[in-house]
C-alpha cells in the first residue's frame, strides 16, 4: 500500500511539474510576442477560460483574494469571468492605456475602450474571433457569437431583418407590461429575497415573446407567481430548464457534450 501511494505521489508530482514547465514556456513565448506588438500588457498566471483555472477557482480564488491587493490588483480582476463587467474603467486606468493585452500561457485577450479600435476590429476581416472558445454558446445550435468567418456573416445577414423599428417598439412595450407585473409580484411578502430570480424570469419571458413568439402575458404572470407547470413529457418548466442551464454554465462549458448527454438524472442533462 505504501508503494502504491508513493507511486501515486510521484506520478502526480511529475504531471504537475510537467504542466507547470509547459505553462511557463508558453507564457514566456506569449510575452515575447506581446512585446512585439508595442501594446501595453498585463501578465496573467493562467488563462481566463482554461479548464484548470475554472475547476480550481472555488478553492484558489479565496486564497488569492486574501493576499495584499498591491500584489493582485492588476491581474486578478481580469481572471474573474463573472465580475468583468463591473470593473468599468479601472483596469485601463491601472495599465494607463485605453487598449492593452492580457497575456497568459493560453494566449492573449485584447481589452479596449477605444471606439476607433473597436470599429477596426469589427470591420477589418483580418481580425477573427476565438470561435473554438465561444462554442459554449452553441447549446441549441450554431450562433452568431459562437461562429466566425463566412458562417457568422451568413447568420448576421439572416438575423439583420429582425432588428427593425417595429421589433424595438415591441421590446419597449412588452418591457413596460412586464415591469408592471413584476411590480405586483414584488408586493408579495418576502418577494425581495427572490428579486434576482423574478427579474431573470421577466427577461426570459421577454426574449421568448419577441424572438420565438411562444409565450404571452399570462405565461409571465404564472412564471412570476411560480405557478407555471412543466410541459407534457418534461420534468422541468421552461424557466427552470433555462435557469438551471445558465446557473451551471461552467459545467456545460467544461464537460464534453457527449458526456453530458449520458448523465442520468443530472440537472444539466434534465435542463437540456
Amino acid at each position: 500500500m505504501d508503494v502504491f501511494f508513493w507511486r501515486l505521489f510521484l506520478g502526480s508530482a511529475t504531471l504537475l511539474a510537467g504542466f507547470t514547465s509547459w505553462s511557463l514556456v508558453c507564457l514566456i513565448l506569449n510575452v515575447r510576442e506581446a512585446r512585439s506588438t508595442g501594446l501595453p500588457y498585463v501578465i496573467l498566471p493562467c488563462s481566463l477560460l482554461g479548464a484548470p483555472w475554472l475547476l480550481s477557482q472555488p478553492v484558489v480564488l479565496p486564497l488569492l483574494k486574501a493576499l495584499p491587493r498591491t500584489w493582485t490588483s492588476k491581474w486578478l480582476p481580469l481572471l474573474i469571468f463573472n465580475d468583468g463587467w463591473h470593473l468599468g474603467y479601472t483596469p485601463f486606468e491601472q495599465v494607463g492605456a485605453d487598449t492593452f493585452l492580457a497575456v497568459s500561457p493560453g494566449g492573449f485577450v485584447l481589452y479596449t475602450c477605444d471606439r476607433h479600435v473597436s470599429t477596426q476590429l469589427f470591420q477589418d476581416g483580418r481580425f477573427g474571433k476565438p470561435a473554438h472558445l465561444m462554442q459554449v454558446l452553441n447549446i441549441y445550435g450554431p450562433t452568431i457569437t459562437g461562429t466566425d468567418g463566412p458562417e457568422s456573416r451568413l447568420y448576421r445577414r439572416i438575423t439583420a431583418p429582425f432588428f427593425r423599428e417595429d421589433t424595438l417598439r415591441q421590446v419597449f412595450t412588452h418591457a413596460i407590461e412586464g415591469a408592471q407585473v413584476l411590480g405586483l409580484a414584488l408586493n408579495q411578502p418576502a418577494a425581495y429575497r427572490q428579486l434576482r430570480t423574478l427579474a431573470a424570469r421577466l427577461s426570459l419571458n421577454l426574449l421568448t415573446r419577441i424572438c420565438f413568439q411562444s409565450q404571452n402575458q399570462e405565461d409571465l404572470i404564472e412564471a412570476l407567481s411560480f405557478a407555471d407547470l412543466p410541459t407534457k413529457g418534461y420534468r422541468m418548466t421552461y424557466s427552470e430548464a433555462m435557469h438551471t442551464l445558465l446557473d451551471n454554465y461552467q459545467t456545460v462549458f467544461l464537460f464534453p457534450r457527449h458526456f453530458l448527454g449520458k448523465i442520468n438524472n443530472h440537472v444539466e442533462h434534465r435542463s437540456h
